[in-house]
């Protein structure tokens, strides 16, 4: 997902992956789902399709924040009884490795500790009432 620069030593690269954990919570549903089941796997699906798009292509992304928002975007779309949905994910980041005596082809990737980071969002309706207590 992206481009990473490692503290200016290594050039920009699109062969990196990224690995993360995702949380979600449906905070708020403008009404009553008629059936909690369906509604969690139309979430649960949508989330999915968001990460990995069609099966065959895949899809691209510059970044975990735009994938976060793509996948509560398709959420909310599908699922017109959620209101908000909130996603929190901490990623890993693993980069292309040449292990001394052999070539990369694109097989090999060494995973960091940096950068990392905890990325989370609420993404709402746009006609939403506020629900934030603050």
């Amino acid at each position: 997902m992206g481009r990473v620069a490692h503290k200016e030593t290594q050039p920009h690269t699109a062969e990196t992956h990224t690995v993360c954990c995702c949380c979600c919570w449906l905070l708020q549903y403008a009404y009553q789902p008629m059936d909690y089941d369906a509604t969690y796997h139309t979430v649960r699906s949508a989330l999915l399709d968001g990460v990995f798009g069609p099966p065959k292509a895949g899809v691209y992304s510059p970044s975990v924040q735009y994938t976060l928002y793509q996948m509560a975007f398709l959420a909310l779309e599908r699922a017109p009884q959620v209101e908000s949905v909130f996603l929190n994910m901490p990623n890993l980041h693993f980069l292309p490795c040449t292990p001394v005596g052999s070539r990369f082809e694109d097989d090999v990737y060494v995973a960091t500790s940096e950068p990392h980071g905890n990325i989370e969002a609420v993404v709402t309706r746009k006609d939403a009432k506020p629900h934030c207590k603050l």
